[in-house]
């Protein structure tokens, strides 16, 4: 019955693809940054702390995105912080050297922050007090569902194509929701 309520829905669906695109990367990671790190001492500890830096930044930008959704809007911070998040994984494609690879990692996750919040926030304000636990159920077994289809989804990929391609594909992807999500919920956004 939940899922028949459109913004509930949506919500889950995002939720799932934004965990998808998180985790599209992680079967490719070690391989990736060896290639630019240029060396072997020590690789698995580098690419351990270099895809820590999402979740350092995530950490540190968490508060200002909460910050951001709560005075202008769920629906713009969501758009807002998944368009950069996009344009930036896209950018992570492009670098030869492992330090700007690492700056862009850690500027991906300042974005990252944005989203599942904002996913979270629009789920509490869109369902009745006496569903909450059963809506947010569902967001644990959407961003699951995602966790689990993200790295098959990114290992078939980098069989086929050149791993630089993964980040293309996950930057265009979150585009693509932030530019749903912004079109769909313009007049709310407006508003804020």
């Amino acid at each position: 019955a939940l899922l028949k309520n459109a913004p509930i829905r949506e919500a889950l669906i995002c939720s799932g693809i934004v965990q998808m695109v998180i985790l599209l990367i992680q079967p490719i990671i070690s391989l990736y940054i060896e290639k630019l790190y240029h060396g072997t001492d020590n690789i698995i500890f580098v690419a351990g702390l270099v895809f820590s830096l999402v979740g350092i930044a995530s950490a540190m930008t968490a508060p200002f995105w909460g910050r951001f959704g709560q005075n202008r809007g769920f629906y713009l911070s969501l758009s807002l912080s998944a368009v950069c998040a996009g344009v930036v994984m896209i950018m992570q494609s492009v670098p030869d050297s492992l330090m700007l690879f690492a700056v862009l990692n850690f500027t991906v996750g300042l974005f990252f922050a944005g989203i599942q919040p904002s996913i979270s926030a629009i789920l509490a304000n869109r369902s009745e007090r006496n569903q909450r636990g059963r809506v947010f159920g569902m967001l644990f077994s959407a961003q699951q569902f995602g966790s689990m289809i993200g790295p098959l989804v990114g290992g078939g990929i980098a069989t086929v194509l050149p791993m630089r391609s993964l980040f293309i594909i996950g930057g265009c992807v979150l585009i693509i929701i932030a530019a749903h999500i912004y079109l769909r919920h313009r007049s709310e956004t407006a508003g804020a």
